[in-house]
């Protein structure tokens, strides 16, 4: 069963990339490691477009 709900308040965040073994994708800097904030990459989406990720 599929759920779609159009009264969704969207804000913008910044996800961060873990490329270490398996390429996790997080909202929270804090949970990462030995971060190295100069890698920069993008992602692409469902909808084809693509996202820059650090």
């Amino acid at each position: 069963m599929a759920h779609s709900d159009l009264n969704i308040e969207y804000k913008e965040e910044t996800w961060y990339l873990d490329s270490g073994c398996s390429n996790h994708m997080v909202d929270t800097k804090d949970w990462l490691f030995d971060f190295d904030d100069g890698f920069r990459e993008s992602v692409k989406l469902g909808n084809d477009s693509k996202m820059v990720v650090m």
